[in-house]
């Protein structure tokens, strides 16, 4: 179990100065259990919550945090291991991944079709055009209604 969570220490200097965890971030307790204890593979762990902040791109603090894990197991003791047990984000990738690729197939269905009954490449050019021109006008307009 995570005695004190707030004394890890972030990053110390040669003249003895030393940052701790409580000083740089905002740390709660957020279980009803005050004596719950924290297992990974039948190991004792200390579990670290890490939640994105409203308006914030949850693809990109995702990446922050994995970054700063990788920096800060250069300097982990031996023994000490980090894992990640839960990931919400790769839901959020996998949906994009998805959506471009329907997107893709889409434009080139249409493609195919209005070349097939109209059969002129010209009159296909339009609905090709218009498509992402659409696209981007909704994702532009959405974006500036939120701000």
């Amino acid at each position: 179990m995570c005695e004190r969570p707030g004394d890890i220490i972030v990053k110390s200097d040669e003249k003895g100065a030393i940052i701790r965890l409580k000083d740089v971030a905002r740390l709660e307790l957020g279980t009803e259990n005050y004596n719950s204890y924290s297992r990974l593979n039948e190991k004792s762990a200390c579990t670290i919550v890490v939640y994105q902040m409203p308006r914030s791109n949850a693809l990109d603090v995702a990446e922050a945090v994995q970054n700063s894990m990788k920096e800060l197991e250069k300097v982990f003791p031996g023994d000490l291991k980090y894992d990640v047990s839960l990931n919400t984000t790769k839901a959020i990738s996998v949906g994009i991944e998805e959506i471009i690729h329907t997107l893709l197939e889409a434009v080139l269905l249409v493609i195919v079709e209005v070349f097939i009954f109209l059969q002129d490449w010209r009159a296909t050019l339009i609905p090709l055009l218009t498509v992402p021109v659409s696209l981007i006008s909704i994702f532009t307009i959405s974006r500036r209604s939120r701000r």
